[in-house]
């Protein structure tokens, strides 16, 4: 394993943030023990999404595969969505692996920006006091 990123790279997580060297080992203990076998009888390079079920209870988190890729050049990067991540990705980095990213920034993107917006100006017009202005 080379790379571990979250799905979708423009999610900000405090939570996910404290808890990136926990989750990343348990991802590791999840991918040796139950997944890498068998999966490298499918595919000699591969992409997995994984989806961790109960994030608040740590004492033994429960992961399940969602989707498994053959990994290509068309593959999903997520946060590795640069030169030095595909480096990464394809275990040509000099770095200890797996590198795991998650996105340490709170992003809004235009389309996110502009439906605050818009939602602001309904408020403002039906004289609701919005979630975001309590």
């Amino acid at each position: 394993m080379t790379a571990i990123t979250q799905y979708i790279p423009t999610i900000y997580s405090p939570a996910l943030i404290q808890s990136f060297t926990t989750i990343r080992s348990a991802i590791s203990r999840y991918f040796a023990h139950e997944i890498q076998q068998p999966l490298s009888t499918l595919y000699a390079r591969y992409a997995v999404d994984i989806v961790l079920l109960n994030f608040d209870f740590t004492e033994e988190w429960k992961f399940v595969v969602i989707e498994v890729n053959p990994f290509f050049e068309l593959t999903g990067e997520g946060l590795f969505d640069n030169a030095e991540g595909r480096e990464i990705m394809n275990g040509r980095a000099s770095v200890e692996y797996p590198v795991m990213r998650v996105q340490s920034q709170r992003l809004v993107d235009p389309t996110e920006k502009n439906l605050l917006s818009v939602r602001r100006a309904v408020e403002r017009e039906l004289g609701v006091q919005g979630i975001l202005d309590a």
